[in-house]
């Protein structure tokens, strides 16, 4: 629904009214309107030709109702004869342009032709327009409604009244009831409901609540006596939503029932919700319940979430402009968002700006600057995912397409209608401090002061050995102490273990037994079995002995590598029983620290081998170190080595986990650093930032970069 306020200064800018009035379009409608905000009574123009109303006051209604006057003066001099109004031949003048600008005067009109040529020729677009224009929203009808809504009405009826409001709140508390006697199965299946078997249900369900969605807008517009012309589908950005057409709803003069037709729509969905809840606790399982349940939960909340969205062109945009009495609100906002803007930089008025109170002003500036911050983040947005889900080089254009029609396209309209109107500039102390901002701005951008790329880092130790007994026994000395540097083969620890003692002494026992019985029977010239069977047990005897031997030398715990002791466990105190399982501690070859940052790619030229560096840890008791850059890689990662940075680790990294590893969703680059001062405190892996010295570099000039790196990689170049 679409009504333009036609005022005296509505026409187009500057050029002077024909010297005869001209005529009108002889289809024009004009119907009586809704009460303004003041009280005052307002009129409907209707162009049937382009389904467009405009809202006229009465003032110009007085004008128009006496257009057959042949000039100007003649009609003011009437207008102020006939009524209390004090209109002046300018009024009738600036309405003319109105007329004129708007499409509203007979084709016979001197000079009429010459516009409706040039509106024609403007609307002549080539291939490259159209396909812009209905790329990014256009309409198909589907369906003429107004016969059946027509023949339908009577049997509509019902609906309309207390009883149905009754029976609907009835069937609510009752579904209400129903749904919490089961509420364990009924949060349980809102969790499950994207299951692929309930796939294709929650889709009908979507569908079906949306087609009573326009529905419910129909029938309430029918039962208002509101012709419904067509409905159909519309693709915004080729994301489909249904639409009905009920502009005619502007022929309607109370504004309650406005508010009605708007808010059919999501009354009709909470209607429908209520019966989903009540036939979902009385249906068996299956995906029909599911549906239902959809309906019931997901479906109302959403067109909730949606619809009373006011910053959009939703029944929520409808309900807050007809429920202020501010039919088009949304240019009448932006209109004068802007003339406010112009006023408080350039000091620039406007005849032509439409007369609102102070407060009114205010507000409505105020919610025109919230329109575009949304919709700046909403088309972002939009431009983000149209890029990622088409075909690479498509995406990269339609994401700019996105940007420039939404984004820079309004903004440079701006600046080519300030540019011309600079003759009726001057400059106010809003405007001094704007432009010192933007100078400031553009200067923080365009000047080489920021010389330093941060990147995500990892500190981890290149080279450590963990230390565990080799066998369990009890601490009978400590050698060293954290920190202490040893070589290799330095004893760390010696243990005790009686039962090996006691199985040496035996072991030796039984070697001096054995080796005297050998003596004793060579003077008695014993028999060679005799003989060969105490040497086998005394050979065996001796392989136990060495056997006891190496373990007790094992007992003493050496270092396996040149370094220091970390993290030496605070349990070794003499007496102490260790098992194989208890840790000693670490020796950690300190010169041997790895630390590697991840760069983008919009910051890898920028770095030299050699550049200084600072490493800062995410935890608070690791000091700031020092580093130099070593190795800078000229080609990207596929994949992350140090996990630790990944986002789905508590990284800083985005990445996607495939086949148990990490992929980073954007270009990095490694680059390897060399730490000048290790940590003192010991840890496997430390995660940080790294600040890495380079030339200095305007903002603009990375931004530059990022941008060409990616159009290079995403069309495949």
């Amino acid at each position: 629904m679409t009504a333009l306020p036609l005022h005296l200064g509505a026409g187009l800018p500057g050029g002077a009214p024909p010297a005869r009035l001209p005529g009108l379009r002889q289809e024009l409608d004009v119907v009586e309107g809704p009460r303004a905000r003041s009280g005052a009574p307002t009129w409907t123009l209707h162009d049937p030709v382009r389904n467009t109303y405009f809202r006229l006051g009465w003032v110009e209604f007085e004008i128009l109702a006496r257009w057959d006057a042949v000039t100007a003066e003649e009609l003011a001099d009437r207008v102020r004869a006939e009524t209390r109004l004090d209109v002046e031949a300018g009024d009738v003048e600036a309405l003319a342009r109105a007329l004129h600008g708007n499409h509203l005067v007979s084709a016979a009109a001197p000079g009429a032709w010459r516009l409706y040529a040039a509106e024609r020729a403007r609307r002549r677009a080539g291939p490259w327009s159209w396909l812009l224009h209905h790329y990014l929203f256009f309409k198909l009808p589907l369906l003429r409604p107004d016969a059946a809504l027509t023949r339908l009405a009577p049997l509509a009826r019902p609906l309309f009244t207390r009883t149905f409001a009754g029976i609907v709140l009835l069937a609510f508390c009752l579904g209400l009831y129903l749904a919490g006697r089961q509420w364990d199965v009924l949060a349980g299946r809102v969790a499950a409901m994207a299951s692929p078997e309930s796939l294709s249900w929650l889709m009908a369900a979507i569908v079906l609540a949306k087609c009573v969605h326009e529905l419910g807008h129909a029938v309430v517009a029918k039962h208002l006596g509101i012709r419904v012309p067509n409905a159909g589908v519309a693709f915004v950005v080729f994301w489909p939503r249904l639409y009905t057409e009920t502009t005619d709803a502007w022929r309607l003069t109370d504004r309650r029932q406005l508010l009605a037709i708007d808010a059919a729509g999501i009354a009709a969905e909470l209607v429908l919700a209520v019966a989903a809840l009540l036939l979902w606790s009385l249906m068996p399982d299956g995906p029909v319940r599911d549906a239902a349940l959809m309906i019931a939960t997901v479906s109302w909340a959403s067109t909730l979430a949606v619809n009373l969205n006011p910053f959009m062109r939703f029944d929520g945009y409808y309900l807050l402009a007809d429920a202020v009495g501010m039919p088009n609100l949304q240019p009448r906002a932006f209109a004068a968002a802007v003339q406010g803007l112009r006023r408080a930089l350039f000091g620039m008025e406007d005849p032509a700006a439409e007369p609102l109170p102070g407060r009114v002003r205010a507000w409505m500036t105020a919610y025109a600057w919230a329109v575009w911050l949304y919709r700046l983040v909403l088309f972002t947005t939009i431009a983000l995912v149209v890029y990622h889900f088409f075909i690479k080089l498509v995406g990269i254009g339609l994401f700019l397409v996105e940007i420039g029609w939404f984004v820079v396209r309004p903004v440079m309209r701006e600046l080519r209608t300030w540019w011309r109107l600079r003759r009726r500039a001057r400059l106010t102390r809003p405007g001094l401090l704007a432009l010192a901002a933007l100078g400031a701005g553009l200067a923080a951008i365009a000047l080489p002061w920021h010389g330093r790329v941060d990147a995500p880092a990892v500190l981890r130790a290149g080279a450590f050995l963990r230390v565990f007994p080799a066998a369990p026994g009890r601490i009978a000395m400590l050698h060293v102490a954290e920190g202490a540097r040893v070589a290799e083969g330095d004893p760390l620890v010696t243990l005790e273990a009686p039962e090996v003692d006691d199985q040496i002494a035996i072991a030796q026992a039984r070697i001096a037994e054995t080796q005297r019985e050998i003596a004793l029977s060579a003077t008695e010239q014993a028999s060679a079995d005799r003989l060969g069977a105490l040497t086998e047990t005394l050979a065996a005897s001796r392989r136990e002995l060495a056997l006891q031997q190496d373990l007790k030398a094992r007992l003493v715990i050496r270092a396996g590598m040149a370094g220091e002791i970390r993290q030496l466990a605070d349990h070794l105190t003499p007496g102490r029983w260790l098992s194989e399982s208890d840790g000693i501690g670490l020796i950690v070859a300190p010169e041997t620290w790895i630390l590697q940052a991840y760069v983008a790619e919009s910051d890898v030229a920028a770095l030299r081998e050699g550049a200084a560096a600072r490493f800062h840890a995410a935890q608070a008791d690791v000091p700031t170190l020092d580093a130099v850059v070593e190795e800078v890689e000229r080609s990207d990662r596929h994949t992350l080595p140090d996990a630790v940075l990944a986002e789905p680790l508590g990284g800083p990294l985005p990445t996607r986990q495939k086949d148990g590893r990490y992929e980073p969703l954007t270009a990095l680059y490694r680059v390897r650093l060399r730490a000048e001062t290790p940590p003192d405190r010991w840890r496997r892996t430390i995660r940080g930032e790294v600040a890495i010295a380079t030339e200095p570099r305007s903002l603009a000039r990375r931004w530059w970069r990022a941008a060409t790196a990616v159009l290079i990689r995403e069309s495949g170049f």
